[in-house]
């Protein structure tokens, strides 16, 4: 594998705000700055992380397994930002590359270099310089991918730590908001959101390819909104549904069903039957 730049910036956020966290949060719940109302909105605030994340960056762009009304998937953009989990032009084009050349050298975060490489490690240094030209041309050609693309870090910023910090202000305690609705949030939606890279692809059931380290994982699915259901989601990566039994906690895909109700989805991807009870046949029996 090419040989990397360390990306210093990404790791002082990757490392510096939950370091920051560690020390802040105490002090912050020793002064009364963590009412009620604060955790609340933490809460609210992560479920809009993770939202954001399942439903526009995975599963709308990256691998369109349905097509969004302008108006929301300008709003899946706009508060994706606040994830600070890059631009879902570059948050795309690596996710596509890791299904393509899942568990080998050229997936970004390859689980073979070890758990803590497909975690996070990976995003602390700088992807070769032909990185862009990898775009694929549906995504340089997105209007609204291009321009979050354009405004990201601006908006990142502002998104994940400025709006806690006023919402804190009049929820009680901007110092509150800021520590618990900012750097605990982004800590706790960031590093769920990459348990997907790093434990569901060990812990849990390969019910549907032996040859995949993808897994099944309802614990996961929870945290994650359903992005647990890994197993599945790397044999048939297209599909809108990433839990497909009726009982499989899978909100992402409730709520992409009920946009295409009102108006606001359409051309949702489902596999046949047949297809996913073949697959789960053989790899159950192989």
């Amino acid at each position: 594998m090419q040989k990397r730049e360390f990306d210093a910036p990404a790791a002082c956020l990757l490392i510096g705000v939950p370091v920051l966290t560690l020390f802040m949060l105490p002090y912050a719940l020793y002064i009364g700055a963590a009412t009620k109302a604060i955790w609340i909105y933490m809460g609210i605030h992560y479920c809009v992380d993770i939202f954001c994340i399942t439903t526009g960056y995975h599963r709308l762009i990256s691998h369109k397994s349905y097509e969004a009304h302008p108006v929301l998937k300008f709003l899946l953009l706009f508060f994706g930002t606040g994830t600070i989990q890059n631009s879902a032009l570059v948050w795309a084009t690596d996710h596509r590359l890791h299904h393509q050349f899942e568990d080998t050298p050229k997936d970004p975060y390859n689980i073979r270099q070890g758990f803590w490489w497909a975690h996070f490690k990976w995003m602390l240094y700088k992807d070769h310089k032909d990185y862009f030209k990898r775009i694929p041309p549906d995504l340089q050609n997105d209007k609204l991918v291009q321009l979050q693309h354009r405004f990201f870090f601006p908006m990142a910023f502002f998104m994940s730590f400025g709006v806690p910090t006023i919402i804190g202000y009049f929820l009680g305690s901007a110092l509150g908001g800021f520590v618990i609705g900012g750097l605990l949030r982004y800590t706790l939606s960031s590093h769920c959101t990459f348990l997907i890279n790093s434990a569901a692809h060990t812990f849990g059931k390969s019910r549907f390819s032996k040859s995949l380290t993808a897994r099944d994982n309802p614990f996961l699915a929870f945290l994650t909104f359903g992005e647990g259901y890994h197993s599945f989601h790397h044999k048939f990566q297209n599909d809108y549904r990433n839990g497909i039994r009726w009982y499989h906690w899978d909100p992402t895909k409730w709520a992409i069903f009920l946009f295409s109700k009102v108006g606001l989805a359409r051309n949702l991807k489902t596999t046949p039957d047949a297809r996913i009870q073949l697959a789960e046949t053989e790899s159950l029996s192989g």
